[in-house]
């Protein structure tokens, strides 16, 4: 019974951490980012699993039932902690080698402005160009809904401020996903020849790097931008089931 106890209160201590976690997000992004109310119905999901945890229902399952629902969960569980680490995997990447180009995947521009993570990417690029000065950049991104102008225009924009000279940037302002980014950076770069360092956020890294492969690129290594603090768990927990959905359509 203590056993059951100590579960039942881990289970609600997670779905109080769920739901104090989605009134940051809203309070950090708003309230029209979708994603953030994966954790409001996680809340849910989990208040909902210690009620049944708890319930006279589960205490009078079969002991075999109990047992198949248990190694379910635990195999969900050990998957998920899998896709994590091949996640971690690819934020470590921060290459110093000489390339031919940078190509930098595009993410939020709010109106006008860049959001915190593209800043994050920006100041990556920059770091890097500024390190290798015979690298051009490719800055990569479409306009999408809430964006004045392209992510690739934004970067654009906010690089020569920081200092890269216009020559040494290329804007790519048509793609809508990562494919699209890497695909139709091919029109500045011959991916069977020219050596590329990608610059994504980390949690971004792996599923971006294995969607290049898969594209052509031939000579890729990584250069990781650090991630906004307070969206490390949403990153994470969407990067994973991003992987699964490019794996099962194909990107991978």
């Amino acid at each position: 019974m203590k056993v059951k106890n100590a579960v039942s209160v881990m289970i609600y201590l997670l779905a109080d951490a769920s739901a104090l976690y989605f009134i940051l997000l809203l309070i950090k992004t708003g309230v029209t980012n979708i994603f953030n109310y994966f954790f409001a119905a996680l809340a849910v999901l989990l208040f909902l699993a210690g009620r049944l945890f708890d319930s006279v229902f589960w205490r009078n399952l079969p002991r075999g039932t109990k047992a198949a629902v248990i190694i379910c969960i635990c195999i969900g569980l050990c998957f998920f902690v899998f896709l994590e680490a091949l996640i971690l995997s690819g934020s470590i990447q921060h290459t110093k080698d000489d390339a031919d180009y940078v190509v930098v995947l595009g993410c939020k521009v709010q109106g006008t402005r860049p959001s915190l993570s593209l800043q994050y990417r920006m100041n990556a690029a920059v770091e890097y160009l500024k390190e290798h000065p015979g690298a051009k950049a490719v800055l990569t991104g479409g306009q999408g809904i809430g964006e004045d102008i392209s992510e690739g225009q934004a970067m654009y924009d906010a690089m020569t401020n920081m200092g890269i000279p216009p020559e040494r940037l290329l804007v790519e302002n048509q793609s809508t996903t990562t494919k699209e980014n890497l695909e139709f950076a091919k029109a500045y770069i011959d991916p069977e020849n020219d050596s590329v360092v990608l610059v994504t956020t980390g949690y971004h890294m792996y599923r971006a790097g294995r969607i290049a492969r898969h594209a052509g690129y031939r000579k890729l290594q990584g250069f990781s931008a650090k991630t906004v603090w307070y969206l490390v768990p949403a990153d994470y927990i969407r990067e994973a089931l991003a992987i699964i959905k490019n794996f099962l359509v194909g990107n991978l």
